[in-house]
């Protein structure tokens, strides 16, 4: 049987197959368009402020909805699934307040460390993107939970057309950092005026009913990890970016810190492709298997597999000639490569174990999440100021950085084979055909 053959009569590698081609349009619009950035348009002290303000905004649009759009793919109750959106509406509220009131409050401190005194205004734009981006991701995984990938595909590319094409706009009209940031804002915007109307008019929507507090109460009930410990474990990658930024400008200068801001966009590109179209799908299937062995047989497979990419990846960004890089982008660029060449490593192992981090929610592992991100944060301030320490330079920052990186995520690859051995959510095949 051909490959083709095979993927036309499985479901699960057409719909990764599905994910993954509007997943590569939307990667691949960034990937070409920024060099044109570099080049024309943008200073390597723009991106840092552009890569700061973004990662403000992904703190709280991380956790708008405090994971609960997990739990809509995995419950199966329509009264649950009111319930949960009954929970989500009210957080999204919630946190729309609290990232404007955080924003008045820090304002002034933020423009001073950036040394932008032009982003302190956009800074009280946060609160939209984070209540677009709520709706959104909900919408999202409703469409999962449906089946219905080429929506979700779409959205993506709506996201980055719209956000790729302000960009540019504001390079074209000299608005320095500030159409960084509004391309930012209007992408989110986009993709979630897209989704909301299939979102909207699918068959038995539950989003607009009202719920009940003994439905939210349930729903709360038996999704309760997902807030209490997913919420913290992504909350806690986004602070690990901002803080790993943060110390960059600090330590170097904002120039540096954009030729390390960019050099994580154009790898984050190239993995995010495959990651976030197959982890969606992934977690569609996993959420079905219910015998230990079979579990475990797809999670292991699709680990081997998907180190291959990872590999390559390597090798592509260490063929890449210096030269080439300078002499296209100029010399403010000329330590993009190099440190593009210590990222990958981590990168690399933290895109295969990203794709397969969805395997502890289906585990209800949200403690065990919560307690490996502790210890992860611990481990990145640690290889970063170590690496300072002892070289002082760039470079040996990040190889501490990159370190301890490739020792957090083979950990947790490796320890979630562990814990589908022991799970009492699963059930082995020999108790099933008895």
């Amino acid at each position: 049987m051909s490959i083709y053959q095979k993927i036309k009569k499985s479901d699960f590698s057409k719909n990764v197959l599905k994910l993954f081609t509007g997943t590569f349009i939307a990667q691949a619009i960034p990937f070409l368009v920024l060099p044109f950035l570099q080049k024309y348009f943008y200073s390597p002290a723009e991106f840092a402020a552009f890569a700061a303000f973004s990662r403000i905004g992904d703190l709280f649009m991380t956790i708008a909805v405090f994971r609960l759009e997990q739990g809509i793919v995995l419950t199966k109750d329509r009264s649950e699934l009111i319930g949960i959106f009954g929970l989500i509406k009210r957080l999204l509220l919630a946190m729309s307040v609290i990232s404007l009131l955080l924003v008045v409050f820090f304002n002034s401190y933020i423009e001073e460390f950036l040394d932008e005194d032009r982003i302190g205004d956009f800074l009280y734009l946060v609160p939209l993107m984070v209540f677009a981006y709520g709706i959104y991701i909900t919408a999202y995984y409703y469409l999962n939970k449906e089946g219905k990938f080429g929506f979700m595909a779409r959205s993506k590319v709506i996201q980055t057309v719209s956000a790729e094409t302000v960009k540019v706009l504001g390079g074209v009209f000299g608005l320095s950092v500030i159409g960084l940031i509004l391309g930012r804002i209007l992408g989110i915007v986009a993709a979630f005026i897209y989704i909301i109307f299939p979102f909207f008019k699918s068959k038995d929507q539950v989003f607009t009913v009202k719920s009940t507090k003994e439905q939210r109460k349930v729903a709360f009930s038996r999704q309760k990890d997902f807030a209490y410990f997913s919420t913290p474990s992504t909350l806690s990658a986004t602070v690990i970016s901002f803080v790993t930024l943060a110390i960059v400008i600090d330590s170097f200068g904002k120039d540096e810190a954009g030729n390390f801001a960019v050099s994580l966009q154009y790898i984050a590109a190239l993995f995010g492709v495959l990651s976030v179209s197959f982890s969606q799908v992934f977690f569609n299937r996993i959420s079905k298997i219910e015998i230990r062995s079979e579990l475990r047989r797809v999670y292991i497979s699709w680990a081997k597999r998907l180190f291959i990419p990872a590999g390559f990846a390597v090798v592509v960004i260490y063929l890449i000639p210096q030269n080439w890089v300078v002499q296209f982008l100029g010399d403010e660029w000329s330590t993009f490569m190099p440190v593009s060449r210590i990222l990958i490593w981590g990168l690399s192992v933290q895109f295969v174990s990203s794709a397969l981090s969805l395997i502890y929610a289906r585990l209800n592992k949200q403690r065990v999440m919560l307690i490996f991100d502790i210890i992860h944060i611990i481990m990145v301030v640690s290889g970063l100021m170590l690496g300072k320490y002892f070289t002082a330079t760039l470079e040996g920052m990040l190889w501490g950085y990159t370190i301890v990186q490739i020792i957090f995520y083979l950990l947790a690859i490796t320890l979630a084979v562990i814990f589908i051995n022991r799970s009492k959510l699963l059930k082995d095949e020999s108790a099933v055909s008895s």
